[in-house]
């Protein structure tokens, strides 16, 4: 039973870290409500905050690891989280034949910088969804084009449902240069023609020799390759990480008996 307020979560929230020890985890629940403390019984702290985190707060986090459970894990694609494009960060990847940029925006989150984000993502990615919640559907359909599809959550009883409202098209301003430039030095050593160019001019060197659908097909291949490993990694360990950990662990990749001490 959760005997928190609603500011009670949030303050756990913003406090919670996967790095924290039980007894840290332990002080922090007590200082923030002694009847929660109480509440514990014989859970752990850090299962009883996450717990209570995805169950009752659902932030970026919480909706990314649902949709995680509910969409991806038996997916053979190759998931990745907050994959940088310009200036924007996408939520989350999926790679396989096809590239899938998805962006969450919750209750908590603004639609400010939403057009700025979509235009980024069309530039990299083939297809592109919003992941929202159902309060914000209405707005987010408003806000974007037919191009963009749309899948919406409710959120009931500790519990997540993902619903389809629209599927994704193709997007038609793939740019070569800027997929091209999302990829490291040594990704590029892999496709670029002459070793011995500077990375902006191995890029021109690539446009003007590659198709565009060669260069996507490239850019494909090097971000599996980049993430499989990380994937793979979360995979393993995903009945042993809370849901609102996922990130941390597909970054790090540190085995969770080393963390959770």
């Amino acid at each position: 039973m959760n005997s928190l307020s609603f500011s009670e979560i949030q303050q756990l929230s913003k406090s919670y870290s996967p790095l924290k020890s039980e007894s840290d985890l332990l002080d922090l629940l007590y200082s923030i409500n002694s009847n929660a403390y109480y509440d514990l019984n014989k859970s752990s702290a850090r299962t009883f905050i996450t717990s209570i985190l995805f169950k009752y707060y659902p932030n970026e986090a919480s909706v990314k690891s649902a949709f995680i459970n509910k969409r991806l894990v038996k997916s053979s694609a190759i998931s990745l989280f907050e994959f940088p494009v310009g200036n924007s960060r996408i939520d989350l990847c999926k790679i396989n034949g096809t590239s899938h940029a998805y962006e969450i925006k919750t209750d908590l989150d603004n639609l400010n910088r939403l057009d700025k984000q979509l235009n980024d993502y069309k530039k990299v990615f083939e297809y592109i969804h919003i992941i929202c919640s159902e309060k914000k559907l209405s707005e987010i359909i408003e806000k974007t084009d037919s191009t963009i599809g749309i899948t919406y959550y409710s959120h009931k009883n500790g519990d997540y449902h993902f619903y389809n409202y629209r599927n994704p098209q193709k997007s038609v301003a793939l740019s070569s240069k800027i997929q091209l430039q999302a990829l490291s030095s040594a990704e590029m050593s892999q496709i670029k023609l002459d070793n011995n160019l500077s990375k902006d001019s191995s890029i021109d060197d690539v446009i003007e020799a590659l198709s565009n659908s060669q260069i996507n097909k490239e850019f494909k291949k090097a971000l599996k390759t980049r993430y499989q490993d990380q994937w793979f990694f979360l995979n393993k360990y995903m009945n042993d990480i809370p849901n609102i950990d996922y990130q941390f662990f597909f970054k790090n990749c540190i085995a969770p008996c080393k963390v959770y001490q």
